[in-house]
């Protein structure tokens, strides 16, 4: 059920439980208040908007709060006048809570104190409730290790492992001695770089002569020079 009921100059679409802002109302924080002039009341058949019918119902709602709203700036001004004036504005509201909508048929409300009464119960119960204690994940996870160790160190070592150690000595002795008489690899002699190997080659030794001195031109067997006058 709901209504829509005119206070301060407003409109306000209220049900029960809801909590409204509007315009300031005569009365102290705690106070019920009721709101009558009711403009339509939405029920379950149907939305009343029949004035006679509506004289008949009456919105008892709780003051919650008296204070100033946010603060609104006036500004006015006149062109070419030189007037200008900045005003600020604080609407004083009331905040309300709807407790109750009275249709006129007889409807009562909760008292409130009932209403507190069941819902105590439901909260003694869920603190009766105490929390079921889990093992940690580690401990459990740790414990499994340590029987996992034990069982192992438990069972016999077969294989390789299990020879005494008269044994193995016995095998390590001749792979020992085969190392002592292997002879030992001689280094092998560095090769020379390109660069002695060009300073030791014969060829370029011969090529190259006293500075001063030139090296004569080899000629082919058989053949001689012409004389430089042509004879």
């Amino acid at each position: 059920m709901y209504a829509v009921v005119k206070t301060g100059g407003k409109q306000h679409r209220v049900a029960e439980g809801d909590v409204v802002v509007v315009e300031r109302l005569d009365g102290d924080v705690g106070e019920t208040v009721e709101l009558a002039d009711v403009i339509m009341l939405g029920t379950d058949k149907g939305a009343v908007a029949d004035k006679g019918k509506l004289a008949k119902v009456k919105i008892h709602a709780t003051i919650l709060d008296q204070y100033k709203d946010d603060k609104v700036i006036v500004f006015k001004f006149k062109r070419r006048k030189g007037y200008k004036r900045t005003r600020g504005h604080r609407q004083p509201v009331t905040k309300l809570a709807i407790d109750f909508i009275d249709d006129g048929s007889g409807r009562k409300a909760k008292p409130k104190e009932a209403a507190k009464a069941e819902t105590k119960p439901a909260a003694a119960a869920t603190k009766a409730v105490k929390p079921v204690k889990k093992t940690p994940v580690k401990k459990a996870a740790a414990g499994k290790k340590a029987a996992a160790e034990v069982a192992s160190a438990a069972k016999p070592k077969t294989g390789a492992a299990a020879k005494p150690a008269g044994e193995k000595a016995a095998e390590k002795e001749p792979q020992k001695k085969a190392k002592a008489k292997a002879p030992e690899k001689k280094a092998a002699a560095p090769k020379p770089s390109v660069k002695q190997a060009a300073k030791g080659s014969p060829k370029k030794a011969a090529s190259k002569a006293p500075a001063g001195q030139r090296i004569p031109a080899k000629r082919a067997p058989g053949k001689k020079s012409a004389p430089k006058g042509g004879k």
